[in-house]
């Protein structure tokens, strides 16, 4: 191989490094992004259980309210 030919490989390969660091810096910003959406859902599915259960509570204590009235 010339010393041309190795610096044009070099040069290529140099460049296919270069798409390749900015590509995986994409997809951890990517995957940094979907780590907060999910964890942003699960703590949404916490408050919703927490509410559905005051509401069963509540439910329960009308219904006694309700039997006792009666």
């Amino acid at each position: 191989m010339l010393l041309k030919e190795k610096e044009d490989s070099l040069m290529t390969c140099q460049q296919i490094y270069k798409a390749l660091q900015e590509e995986l810096t994409v997809k951890e910003k990517q995957e940094e992004d979907i780590k907060r959406r999910i964890n942003l859902a699960e703590n949404e599915l916490e408050i919703t259980k927490t509410l559905l259960n005051q509401t069963r509570e509540e439910v329960l204590t009308l219904k006694n309210e309700r039997c006792s009235k009666q």
